[in-house]
């Protein structure tokens, strides 16, 4: 006789568990993970596939602070064997989008070592967030009334 195992842990809750043991918080957003840091912005979606699960991982970071071209990151990627399946950038933003198979049975821990891997090489890539301008001191009155009257000069000239 057999017996019917009945689990309340989704492969979702399982990839959760494991990249919480990594030390990355995630929240839980519509059949989803999603991943939010200062350098780093990701969405991870486990679906069923034949041969166990389907991980679609998308990767955001910021256009401004990368230190090579998005592409030139895509390209060093994909050469070094991760598994990348799409590229984009707009507003600001260049996403990767990641896509592998999770092997039925396999710890979760893989998939979510794969994960932190690819957002290491992601962040590795990023310089450091531009510092705030903020002018040490105020503009005298006079010194406004001198500078309006230049700009006034240019302007008409």
């Amino acid at each position: 006789m057999k017996s019917l195992v009945l689990s309340l842990r989704t492969p979702l809750i399982e990839l959760r568990s494991a990249l919480a043991r990594h030390g990355r918080r995630t929240r839980e957003d519509f059949e989803e993970l999603v991943l939010d840091s200062a350098d780093c912005h990701g969405r991870v979606t486990v679906r069923p596939h034949a041969e166990g699960h389907r991980v679609l991982c998308s990767l955001d970071v910021e256009e401004s602070r990368l230190i090579p071209s998005g592409l030139d990151l895509f390209n060093q990627l994909a050469l070094d064997g991760h598994p990348l399946v799409a590229f984009g950038a707009g507003r600001g933003q260049v996403t990767f989008r990641f896509e592998w198979v999770h092997p039925q049975g396999a710890a979760w821990r893989i998939s979510a070592e794969r994960v932190e891997i690819l957002i290491g090489q992601l962040v590795s890539s990023l310089c450091a967030k531009p510092a705030v301008f903020r002018p040490s001191r105020r503009i005298s009155p006079r010194r406004a009334e001198l500078l309006d009257g230049v700009i006034a000069h240019v302007s008409a000239a």
